[in-house]
C-alpha cells in the first residue's frame, strides 16, 4: 500500500474495496501525530525512536533517566516537543547531527526537524526561567537625598 511521505499515511488505491478503513486509519494517524504523548524510559541510557513512534506522537515525555543521555530521532520533517521530568539533561538529535538540542531537567522544548539532519529549537521553557543579567544603571543621580518615600 502506498503511503504519504512525511506521516506515512495509508493512501487510497483507485479500485480499492473498503476505502473507509484506509481513510479512518489515516485520520487516526493524523490525530495521534498532532496530539499524542509517548512516555520514554531512558533509565537504560541512550535510545533511538522508530520512524512510526516519531510520526505517531507530538510530544515525547522523558520520565526516567539514569545519566545524561542521547535520544536519536529519525531524519524526517516534523514539528515535535520533548518534556523532561527525569533527573538528567537529555540531548536530542538525528543520527548525523548538524545541530543537537539539549532538554534540561523539568523543561519543555518545541522543535522542528527539517529532514536534512538539522533540528531547530523553536521554544524552550527553561529559557524563560533564566533571569536576565544585570550589569548596572548608568543614569542614576549622584545622591538620593530628599527622595525618601518617592
Amino acid at each position: 500500500m502506498a503511503t504519504s511521505p512525511i506521516l506515512g499515511l495509508p493512501q487510497l488505491a483507485p479500485n480499492q474495496n473498503n476505502k473507509t478503513v484506509t481513510a479512518n486509519d489515516a485520520f487516526s494517524i493524523i490525530e495521534r501525530s498532532l496530539n499524542d504523548v509517548l512516555k520514554l524510559d531512558m533509565s537504560g541510557g541512550s535510545i533511538t525512536l522508530t520512524e512510526n513512534d516519531f510520526r505517531r506522537h507530538q510530544v515525547f515525555h522523558i520520565e526516567t533517566t539514569a545519566s545524561a543521555s542521547n535520544c536519536t530521532v529519525p531524519n524526517q520533517k516534523r514539528f515535535f516537543a520533548f518534556y523532561n521530568t527525569g533527573t538528567h539533561d537529555i540531548t536530542v538529535g538525528t543520527a548525523t547531527p548538524l545541530l543537537d538540542v539539549v532538554i534540561l531537567v523539568n523543561s519543555y522544548v518545541i522543535m522542528f526537524a527539517d529532514g536534512e539532519n538539522t533540528i531547530v529549537k523553536i521554544a524552550d521553557s527553561a529559557a524563560s526561567a533564566i533571569p536576565p543579567s544585570f550589569i548596572g544603571i548608568d543614569e542614576t543621580p549622584a545622591t538620593y537625598t530628599g527622595s525618601a518615600g518617592a
